[in-house]
């Protein structure tokens, strides 16, 4: 019998995994953005705090950090898509050379190694080729990433404000005999979450710097645009720097 309502229990408690984590599949357009708002929410509250602690009022604090941190992006923005025009005006001489390059590296199969590599050759040069053919679907995921940064200081705003109240309601559902650990766990929660935000926030500017001084001394043309655009892997936990320091390993490589 025992045995029987445990493995009830089990097949109850697999079914609530599975269903828990089909819904958040589901809603993952959803979630997306929130987690990324408490994130940035995370980020920015140590400046909020202090701005409070000033006696600034609680909206205009938000405000005024919030305003000020759309600067600092309108200004990487307004940076990286100044490069990005740069680079695609360059781009029919990148493919020239990318195309030489892939053609001197298959004679140096043939010669060397003995390998055909024509098939090897026709396809990158037709991906290379296909760069430029997928421009709409490119547009709409861009247009949808566009609506989610747009929602973002709508989000930051919300969770900002109602701070004190997420935790009130937190509180009132661990019940009275809960509080004092919960109240401990919601401080070393945030204590944890705002410094890990601001030291990734740190070790990426570190990389923009050190990256784009890197790759101008190598002399890969727009050090910038690659140092700043690898920098940003680094959120990426384990991977992103991998990733990150390919890009531009790609780039010299080809060109």
């Amino acid at each position: 019998m025992n045995s029987r309502f445990l493995g009830q229990r089990l097949t109850y408690f697999l079914l609530a995994i599975f269903l828990v984590i089909y819904g958040l599949i589901l809603a993952r357009d959803f979630l997306y953005p929130i987690a990324f708002g408490i994130l940035l929410s995370y980020l920015l509250y140590p400046i909020v705090n202090f701005f409070e602690k000033k006696s600034f009022p609680r909206i205009f604090a938000i405000l005024l950090t919030i305003v000020m941190a759309l600067a600092l992006f309108a200004i990487l923005a307004i940076f990286v898509l100044k490069r990005i025009s740069m680079f695609m005006d360059d781009l029919p001489l990148f493919r020239e050379k990318t195309i030489s390059q892939i053609e001197a590296l298959q004679h140096y199969l043939e010669s060397q190694l003995g390998i055909p590599s024509e098939r090897f050759k026709n396809f990158l040069i037709s991906r290379l080729f296909d760069l430029g053919t997928k421009s709409e679907k490119v547009f709409a995921t861009t247009t949808g990433t566009i609506f989610v940064i747009l929602m973002q200081p709508v989000y930051v705003f919300l969770f900002l404000y109602y701070r004190t109240k997420f935790a009130y309601f937190i509180l009132k559902i661990v019940g009275r005999q809960n509080r004092i650990i919960a109240v401990k766990a919601l401080r070393e929660i945030s204590t944890v979450v705002t410094r890990y935000m601001l030291g990734m926030f740190t070790v990426v500017l570190i990389l923009c710097v050190f990256n784009s001084v890197g790759l101008l001394l190598i002399g890969i043309k727009y050090p910038l645009l690659l140092g700043v655009i690898s920098a940003l892997f680094s959120f990426i936990p384990y991977f992103g720097n991998f990733i990150g320091g390919l890009i531009p390993f790609t780039f010299a490589l080809l060109t």
